[in-house]
């Protein structure tokens, strides 16, 4: 685990994080985009001043496609 850094009001701050293991186990599906925008727009609301200015979520994992239905 880091140590806090001082902050300083007005510094902009770069925040990384990764999954258990440095391992990219979130396939980025859209129910899963739509959550992590969720949980950054209610974080957002707790903290005044707070401005966000890029988010990216990345996976090494690929979402899988739909199986396909043919006609038989």
């Amino acid at each position: 685990m880091r140590h806090l850094k001082e902050r300083k009001p007005g510094a902009l701050v770069d925040v990384t994080v990764r999954c258990h293991r440095s391992e990219f186990r979130f396939i980025p599906t859209p129910e899963r985009v739509a959550l992590v925008a969720y949980f950054l727009a209610r974080a957002l609301g707790l903290f005044d001043g707070i401005v966000l200015y890029a988010v990216v979520e990345m996976s090494n994992v690929r979402a899988r496609p739909a199986p396909s239905v043919s006609a038989v």
